[in-house]
């Protein structure tokens, strides 16, 4: 538009030629000195204020032709509060004015011809100019807006998945532990150890009636049946290993309310046996009961090992070993202070202690006590 200028409006190609020779370089220069074009850094910036100096300074060199000046004014006002907001809109409009004055000093201001005859090829120049900057603009800004909306769309992905991945966390959590340990553990990210000073375990254990190991099918149908009809009867379930499941109640009524649910169990698959269950008969199902004083608490908070220790459970597992060396007849053994709590001991068959276990009690396959 400069060279237009003086080349159709004033006759004198050579009029602004050391404007025209430091809007050639300084691009070259600027890049030299502030490294390569970078709005997110100050040297970027610096860049866009040295664009206003030579726009004030073109501005100037165009008598102030209108249409021209507008445009310049415009795609720099554009870039700036673009890149920069209103803070670098105003830094950039200091440096036009800077960039107009000093090149009207220079040049001499009484020397501008306001009144300039009709001289278009600059304006034309300034509407194509323009035209090709807006066609620019638009495919930048259309591909900023098909980058932010892929960026939204990976965003979103990440976002279901993460939700996704916190529900199966939860899910998970909630069916591995009791509730009250899963919901303190999400909201705090720990469990406290809970002193439980009346409780009541039961340790319930499916035996194989064959030599073979039972099949993954028929352990989860006995977690299935089991879990369910024990928390009707009050208790929660801490852990399951294998065939054996372990599981305990604060209720007063635990004891009673242990031996209703073994026996719920037993009937269940008593009624529920076929020819190929064979190994999920009622007589199958055998458990010891003790309560007393207990902790629960995680020893393994990495693998979310939640253990029961104290006096109850060091009675579990004296009561778990007797269990063991009984024969398939004895459904539940129990131990003397557990007895003293239930309603009806008429069944329990008293067994004496010796040296290495302790007196008990325990209940055959077949005899209800309730």
């Amino acid at each position: 538009m400069l060279v237009a200028d003086d080349l159709f409006c004033h006759a004198s190609p050579a009029e602004n030629g050391w404007l025209l020779f430091g809007l050639l370089i300084y691009p070259h220069i600027g890049q030299l000195l502030f490294g390569r074009f970078d709005i997110r850094r100050l040297r970027g910036r610096t860049l866009l204020l040295i664009d206003g100096l030579f726009a004030g300074a073109v501005i100037a060199g165009l008598d102030m032709a209108s249409f021209p000046s507008a445009v310049i004014s415009a795609i720099n006002l554009f870039n700036w509060m673009v890149v920069g907001g209103t803070s670098l809109v105003f830094a950039g409009l200091l440096t036009m004015i800077a960039g107009f004055v000093g090149m009207a000093i220079g040049d001499d201001i009484g020397s501008f011809n306001l009144a300039r005859a009709a001289c278009t090829a600059p304006d034309w120049l300034a509407s194509l100019f323009l035209i090709v900057y807006l066609l620019v603009t638009t495919n930048v800004i259309r591909r900023l807006v098909q980058d932010l909306g892929q960026h939204q769309l990976k965003l979103q992905a990440e976002t279901d998945a993460a939700c996704e991945a916190k529900t199966i966390a939860t899910s998970t959590l909630f069916s591995s532990l009791p509730p009250w340990v899963a919901r303190q553990l999400i909201d705090k990210q720990t469990i406290t150890p809970d002193d439980i000073s009346d409780a009541t375990l039961l340790l319930l254990r499916l035996d194989s009636a064959s030599s073979r190991a039972l099949s993954l099918e028929r352990l989860a149908e006995y977690l299935q049946v089991s879990q369910p009809i024990m928390t009707r009867h009050g208790f929660e379930m801490i852990k399951s290993f294998g065939s054996t499941i372990l599981a305990v109640t604060r209720a007063a009524s635990g004891p009673d309310d242990g031996v209703s649910a073994l026996q719920e169990i037993s009937t269940y698959f008593i009624d529920h046996a076929d020819a190929d269950t064979p190994a999920l008969t009622g007589s199958a199902i055998r458990a010891v009961l003790t309560s007393g004083p207990a902790r629960l608490g995680l020893v393994d908070a990495e693998r979310l090992n939640l253990e029961l220790t104290g006096k109850a459970m060091e009675s579990l597992n004296t009561l778990a070993v007797i269990l063991e060396e009984t024969g398939p007849a004895v459904q539940l053994v129990i131990d003397s202070a557990t007895r003293q709590r239930l309603q009806d001991v008429d069944k329990f068959a008293f067994i004496a202690g010796d040296g290495k276990r302790p007196p008990h009690f325990r209940l055959l396959h077949g005899s209800q006590a309730s």
